[in-house]
């Protein structure tokens, strides 16, 4: 287990720090300076830890790119974790597998969990690993490696399918709005990457199998599920959807 959280001193906040609009919708609990630090992103009610925007969603949004489906999400999902147990309440182990209509699985899994089952990730640190028949593909910020290394070198023809090339997110993502163009990692793209993470936290915290209606965004014949999709807000907060 990870060496637990140092524990929280509940105390007024410190002057000049909005607590109330820090907390926005979620709801009200006393201030304390680990709450407030970057722990919150173990917290559920803020973030899901490395599942999720810690760095999950980053290899998730890999994994879109490369079965081309960013306009859509996996129809099942089943995990097992192991959680927190001091402030911080998300997993900090878990395997995931999450299957496409189309055919492709994703699994998820924690870095020590990783290195455990695919030998390719003590190759670096966070990273995506593709495997086929012919071969495998491993990427990170690191860099490529590939499986026969001859994979690497292949030219792709000019009638193959393509994709937009950037080395600077930043520059592309003002570029797109100054040429009302479509950036490296549009919107729905987020959202959908997001989507694989909420699936997987709701379904390791039923501890059971969930199926997902990609066109409706939202699970299939299990109430409980489609109940953890949202959350109460609290009185001064609303949206419409």
């Amino acid at each position: 287990p990870p060496k637990p959280e140092a524990p929280e001193t509940l105390k007024d906040p410190p002057p000049g720090f909005n607590y109330d609009l820090w907390l926005g919708p979620s709801p009200y609990v006393p201030y304390s300076d680990v709450r407030v630090s970057l722990t919150w992103l173990f917290i559920r009610d803020y973030g899901l830890g490395c599942l999720g925007g810690a760095w999950g969603i980053h290899d998730l949004d890999a994994a879109q790119f490369f079965f081309d489906t960013d306009e859509t999400a996996p129809i099942e999902i089943e995990g097992r974790a192991r959680y927190y147990e001091d402030i911080r309440d998300v997993p900090y182990s878990w395997t995931v597998e999450q299957k496409y209509a189309s055919g492709p699985t994703v699994i998820h899994m924690d870095l020590v969990t990783a290195k455990k089952r695919a030998k390719q990730f003590e190759l670096g640190s966070m990273a995506s690993l593709v495997t086929g028949s012919k071969g495998w593909i491993w990427v990170s910020r690191q860099g490529v490696r590939t499986d026969p290394e001859s994979l690497a070198q292949t030219v792709i023809g000019a009638n193959e399918k393509h994709v937009i090339f950037s080395d600077d997110h930043k520059q592309n993502f003002l570029d797109a709005i100054r040429k009302k163009a479509q950036p490296i990692s549009p919107i729905t793209a987020a959202v959908h990457a997001e989507t694989m993470c909420q699936q997987s936290a709701i379904a390791m915290q039923l501890q059971r199998k969930l199926r997902w209606d990609p066109q409706a965004e939202r699970f299939i014949d299990v109430e409980q599920a489609i109940r953890l999709l949202s959350r109460a807000v609290r009185a001064q907060w609303s949206y419409t959807i």
